[in-house]
């Protein structure tokens, strides 16, 4: 299952086989020492009413074996090696049958505060496209998929790193430093996706 957090509560939401996303849990007793990241009013609304909106597109995306198969669902540059000028890709701890969007979503979801995106956007885009069709209509949810991808970080970020984290050259970085532009990017992108 594709998890997404919930804004009110930090729980996990849960997108089921019925498409149909659900709160699943509250956090742990180890997450009593963690430094809450702020989420307003206004901003859970927006994640909640995307979410809703989302739950629906999905719904009516559906799964079928054009879209939806065994996906690797953690594709990030570091799961990527190369040897010899062949990439070899790592850890598949989150492997599952998944929509293949989510799993481009994944690619591509630490480039999206990159200037230069859209470079990353169309190159994953093409290199699909010579293994497998994908058409424009499917494209065309990539966003959305971006916002889930998106909130599924901002839950694993919450749940799992501690209130510092080391980059293992002696900086640290907090976990609201973390935290704070993902739920800012998904705010804004789930604003445009009600817009829509």
């Amino acid at each position: 299952a594709v998890r997404v957090a919930d804004a009110r509560h930090v729980g996990e939401l849960a997108v089921g086989e019925d498409h149909r996303v659900a709160v699943r849990g509250e956090p742990g007793p180890r997450d009593r020492d963690r430094v809450r990241v702020p989420v307003d009013a206004e901003q859970t609304a927006t994640i909640l009413a995307a979410r809703s909106r989302m739950n629906q597109v999905l719904f009516d995306y559906g799964t079928t074996p054009e879209n939806f198969s065994l996906i690797h669902a953690d594709l990030l540059p570091q799961n990527v090696l190369v040897s010899k000028g062949q990439p070899f890709v790592i850890d598949f701890d989150d492997a599952g049958f998944g929509w293949h969007l989510y799993d481009m979503s994944v690619a591509l979801v630490n480039f999206v505060y990159r200037e230069d995106y859209h470079v990353f956007r169309d190159a994953l885009i093409s290199g699909y496209r010579s293994e497998r069709h994908i058409g424009d209509e499917d494209l065309a949810l990539l966003p959305m998929f971006l916002v889930i991808r998106h909130l599924v970080q901002i839950a694993w970020v919450h749940t799992r790193v501690p209130k510092a984290l080391s980059m293992g050259d002696g900086r640290s970085i907090s976990r609201a430093d973390l935290l704070v532009p993902r739920i800012e990017w998904a705010v804004k992108e789930c604003k445009h996706l009600l817009d829509q």
